[in-house]
């Protein structure tokens, strides 16, 4: 609701405020409208229930091709051409209509195709993707993350980067030669969330109040960055940790989960403490338990204590920044992130 000069001007002859009364809202009005505000983050795939319904026909038409091509009525060698048909879908609904949720179906629907083709003109299977092993199933997944950013570079739908992300992070993995049967692992994925990160951070840098469509990019990126650059640094610590010592290590991963619960105030992304939870939770259920020596006393106590600080710095979450942020001694960062509402 706008209040108008005019409202005011009625208001006061109605005796409903006094004249100051009126000046002094009049003022108030302009200077909280003078001050930048950011916007929450928005999460957004369908606007309405009329893309649902293009999604709908959207996978009819797919699985059908996919139906007439498999049986060999028209033969997988004409896999492209329902690449090519998925692409101009895509290209009409982004272009003509607007409809972002159709428009992202339709191009995944061209990236598998796209990939399928060339999958099945390479003589190779498509099964073999899902080994995560071998220098064949790196180069499926870049060809994946490739056709991704082909889509993402045409259309600019959001969060295809957080599925090139995720494709690139597995090429890269497979590219390393490291073993997820072992914890060699960590680091390659951590260092593929650390990159993730810092782009994400590089989007909200130049869009502090989150006006631009650059704020979705970074949220999506976050959503994929968080857990990959978290999660290795806190299994590494409990791993590599002193085993005859315990509590130094639930120490340790506690003072983690606090500094990067921190940092997602900081930074406004709340992605960033949903991936610190499980270490809160472990934490805290550990100190309870060394206490209690009960196993179901200690689950659920530490899921209520958990559930109930999530609810409240959810609702105290721009109250809690407000603080964190009169604390942060360095007015750089503060220029790069969004203002304390």
């Amino acid at each position: 609701m706008i209040i108008r000069k005019d409202d005011l001007e009625s208001a006061v002859e109605h005796g409903v405020i006094s004249a100051q009364a009126a000046r002094d809202l009049s003022e108030f009005t302009i200077k909280r409208a003078a001050t930048p505000r950011a916007v929450n983050e928005q999460f957004r795939l369908v606007n309405n229930f009329s893309e649902v319904f293009i999604c709908i026909g959207l996978f009819i038409i797919y699985s059908a091709f996919s139906t007439i091509t498999g049986v060999g009525l028209i033969g997988p060698q004409f896999t492209p051409v329902g690449a090519i048909g998925f692409w101009l879908l895509a290209e009409f609904f982004t272009s003509r209509t607007n409809k972002m949720l159709p428009a992202l179906v339709a191009a995944l629907m061209f990236c598998v195709l796209t990939v399928q083709s060339a999958l099945f003109f390479a003589d190779i299977s498509a099964n073999l993707m899902w080994k995560f092993e071998g220098q064949y199933v790196a180069y499926i997944w870049g060809g994946i993350a490739f056709t991704l950013a082909l889509s993402f570079a045409r259309f600019r739908i959001p969060i295809l980067l957080a599925l090139i992300a995720a494709s690139t992070t597995i090429a890269a993995l497979l590219f390393s030669g490291t073993s997820i049967k072992d914890a060699s692992f960590l680091w390659p994925i951590g260092i593929c969330g650390v990159a993730i990160l810092a782009l994400a951070f590089w989007f909200d840098s130049h869009d502090p109040l989150r006006r631009s469509r650059q704020n979705a990019y970074a949220f999506w990126l976050f959503i994929v960055g968080s857990p990959l650059a978290i999660h290795p640094v806190f299994a590494s610590v409990w791993l590599n940790g002193d085993k005859t010592q315990p509590g130094i290590v639930i120490a340790i991963v506690f003072a983690l989960a606090v500094f990067v619960s921190l940092t997602g105030l900081i930074l406004d992304r709340r992605t960033l403490v949903a991936s610190s939870l499980i270490y809160f939770t472990v934490g805290i259920g550990y100190s309870y338990y060394s206490v209690t020596s009960d196993v179901t006393s200690a689950l659920a106590t530490t899921s209520l204590l958990v559930g109930c600080f999530v609810v409240l710095l959810g609702v105290m979450w721009y109250r809690a920044r407000t603080i964190v942020m009169a604390m942060l001694p360095f007015d750089g960062l503060k220029a790069l992130v969004p203002p304390s509402n």
